[in-house]
């Protein structure tokens, strides 16, 4: 925490953000901090399987299960533990629907298609005009040189385009 900062309202704000609900333990797995509200803090949460493996073996737990309180519902619970001095002081856990994850995922990844596409549209459209003047160029000194191969000595080529073009072109 930041000076002048409450835990609950991080907690709060790491929920919203994450789109899930997130919770803090003690290090003997009693809730001192829960994003949907006070109404469990002092609860104990060891009986959580992720919670007291973060406790115990002091190591990241991230799994997907069935949720009593959830009524059935699927989640991805990630429990974080927390050290002090070397030693765990208790544990950070953020859980999410599973399907609430898999639409985050879906809507990102279309995005990030929409975004491809628009960009290769660009590409192709700049491209499409940068070729168009090339060729333009090049048409249009090709023209005069016609002129010039029928008999018509008094046509010119209009200098423009690439420095090729252009010396080409004189």
């Amino acid at each position: 925490l930041r000076p002048g900062e409450r835990l609950d309202e991080v907690v709060e704000t790491a929920a919203e953000r994450v789109r899930g609900r997130v919770i803090v333990v003690g290090p003997r797995g009693r809730l001192i901090a829960d994003s949907s509200g006070p109404e469990r803090i002092g609860l104990p949460y060891t009986s959580r399987p992720e919670i007291a493996a973060a406790l115990t073996q002091a190591r990241v737990v991230q799994e997907q299960r069935r949720s009593e309180s959830l009524h059935g519902q699927t989640i991805l619970a990630t429990a974080v533990p927390v050290f002090r001095q070397g030693a765990v002081a208790g544990v950070v856990r953020i859980t999410q629907s599973v399907d609430a994850v898999g639409r985050a995922t879906w809507q990102a990844t279309v995005g990030l298609v929409a975004i491809g596409v628009l960009v290769l549209l660009l590409g192709l459209a700049v491209g499409f005009v940068i070729a168009g003047q090339l060729a333009g160029a090049v048409r249009r000194l090709d023209a005069a040189a016609r002129k010039v191969a029928q008999g018509d000595l008094a046509a010119r080529a209009k200098v423009e385009g690439s420095a090729e073009q252009q010396r080409l072109a004189r």
